[in-house]
């Protein structure tokens, strides 16, 4: 063997061994990366999904009022919480919606909401119906525009 074949032979183990301890770190790498992804997934689905039961305690110290109306989109809707600051993010709203397939099951009507509740809690109020009853008194002799006019 000549000189300068030992010399590639050489050159040529030395970026062998630099690839293999590349690949290790490359696979170490990679494993934290999907452990990772694996744990931000996790988190992301737990942070969406509905738990099923319906029952939310609702703060009376700090009660929103919202209307939702027949024809409204679950944006529309994430817009007008985030707006009445029911809901920190509207994005999240959105996402729990499609997420859990929610999105069309939203039901009109008058809805009491705390401002401590998160997105999920808001959504499930939603989907459950749970609308708010407000009692009025209608006075004696009062006609139905004095009524409207009373309501608004």
């Amino acid at each position: 063997m000549s000189v300068l074949a030992r010399k590639k032979y050489r050159l040529f183990k030395r970026f062998l061994q630099k690839q293999l301890k590349n690949k290790s770190a490359l696979k170490k790498m990679l494993a934290a990366v999907v452990v990772l992804l694996t744990v931000a997934l996790l988190a992301l689905y737990s942070l969406l999904t509905l738990p099923k039961e319906a029952d939310v305690k609702i703060d009376k110290n700090n009660i929103v009022y919202v209307q939702i109306k027949p024809g409204m989109g679950i944006t529309e809707i994430s817009n007008m919480l985030e707006n009445k600051k029911v809901i920190d993010n509207k994005l999240i709203f959105w996402l729990a919606a499609r997420f859990n397939g929610v999105e069309d099951q939203v039901k009109t009507g008058n809805y009491a909401l705390s401002k401590s509740m998160d997105a999920r809690d808001v959504l499930r109020i939603f989907v459950a119906g749970k609308t708010s009853v407000i009692r009025f008194t209608v006075p004696e002799g009062f006609s139905v525009r004095d009524i409207a006019k009373r309501l608004d």
